[in-house]
């Protein structure tokens, strides 16, 4: 790649300043075709780079800033939001097994990282991607997901008529839809 953009560049001789991103390829291919363009960060990256290295500099001091005690009102605002919807066992179950690879992941990254592997390295020998690996590679500890609060739904004015039809044993969607098809 960076040979096709040098190449384009020379062709194009009357380019004196260049948008790009951080990509090393692009860094290599404006040098050689352009060598005396400048080159520039559009606000997109610039704002996508601020957004990358706060989310790496947070995710350093995760564990610490969840120690840190909330604040009143923000507590309030927590407690008054929805709950998450209930979880079926199969989805519990399949979640805390999807939570182990993980963990195991976050520990051979983190053995790799002591044996002196880089960020790159380790995404090409784990074949994953980059971004999952630094976000991993730094982690003092494990990073867990956050908590997700469901939002509106249009079952909302139901969830009590559900609720109740579950209590019984009713796990039939048909059934708790009322169609018609299936009395109980």
């Amino acid at each position: 790649m960076p040979n096709t953009l040098a190449g384009w560049l020379q062709v194009h001789p009357t380019i004196e300043i260049v948008s790009r991103d951080r990509s090393t390829d692009y860094t290599i291919g404006i040098r050689k075709g352009a060598p005396n363009a400048i080159h520039v960060a559009d606000r997109w990256h610039l704002w996508l780079n601020l957004r990358q290295m706060v989310e790496r500099y947070l995710a350093t001091y995760i564990s610490i800033l969840k120690q840190l005690p909330i604040s009143e009102p923000y507590q309030r605002y927590l407690d008054q939001q929805r709950p998450a919807f209930v979880r079926t066992n199969g989805e519990i179950i399949a979640s805390n097994q999807k939570r182990e690879e993980r963990i195991v992941f976050y520990e051979q990254v983190q053995q790799m990282r002591r044996e002196g592997w880089n960020i790159s390295q380790l995404a090409q020998q784990l074949q994953r991607h980059p971004a999952t690996i630094r976000k991993y590679f730094n982690a003092s500890t494990f990073p867990e997901r956050g908590i997700h609060r469901a939002k509106k739904s249009i079952l909302e004015p139901y969830l009590p008529y559900i609720d109740q039809r579950l209590q019984v044993g009713c796990e039939n969607g048909l059934q708790l839809c009322g169609t018609g098809l299936y009395r109980n």
